[in-house]
């Protein structure tokens, strides 16, 4: 049971990780998804997933907006 909720947890952290590496590239507000890791996650896992979320989203955002709208913007 113990190793199953782990693998929940995980998979949890990576699916919300990847949804705020999305709302980071189309501009939805951070603070929602920042609170919300808190409540869902806590302090010790929240800020990780947090961390690594915006930390790719924001890179992604740049590369996007250097090399494929680079001529539109």
């Amino acid at each position: 049971m113990a190793a199953e909720l782990h693998r929940l947890d995980l998979g949890g952290g990576l699916l919300f990780a990847a949804v705020y590496v999305i709302a980071t590239v189309v501009l939805a507000p951070g603070s929602l998804f920042t609170i919300a890791a808190g409540l869902v996650f806590g302090l010790g896992w929240g800020l990780p997933i947090i961390l690594v979320g915006a930390t790719i989203g924001a890179a992604l955002a740049f590369l996007i907006a250097r090399y494929l709208v680079r001529d539109r913007i």
